[in-house]
């Protein structure tokens, strides 16, 4: 994110620069052309390039202040996204904690539901082995 930051306000001086420097440029293009043309006119050429310097220099605030405000914006951004990262990755957490949990209490529940119907089919099956050796018994008069 810095890198970007970094490279948004170059590009955003480097564009101001430029601008300014052709405003300046054009100032002292249209300054050489007066003082060539008339002398009496050097003076309205002097306002015209200290005008086309001073909207330059304003020009390299703007320029300045834009890339200030994307690199805040851009700062924010990434601030925002970290936090939206950490909040879900604890929120998958607790569902991971939540879901070891409930497979956990699952499968206890199983393994008691299985232990009694093990010892209730125990119980019935020693009661039906004695009742067929009961009757065996009574059969042969016993």
């Amino acid at each position: 994110m810095d890198r970007r930051q970094g490279m948004l306000q170059r590009v955003a001086t480097a564009a101001v620069v430029s601008t300014g420097g052709l405003a300046v440029a054009m100032g002292v293009a249209t300054a050489s052309a007066g003082v060539a043309a008339a002398d009496s006119q050097q003076n309205v050429i002097t306002q015209l390039g200290n005008n086309l310097g001073k909207l330059g220099s304003e020009l390299g605030r703007a320029g300045s202040n834009v890339g200030d405000q994307l690199g805040k914006a851009g700062s924010n951004a990434g601030s925002q996204l970290g936090k939206a990262g950490t909040n879900l990755q604890n929120q998958l957490g607790k569902g991971g904690t939540n879901l070891q949990n409930q497979l956990g209490k699952g499968g206890t529940n199983l393994q008691n539901q299985v232990g009694k119907a093990g010892t209730n089919l125990q119980k019935q099956v020693g009661k039906g082995v004695t009742n067929v050796v009961n009757r065996i018994g009574k059969a042969f008069g016993g």
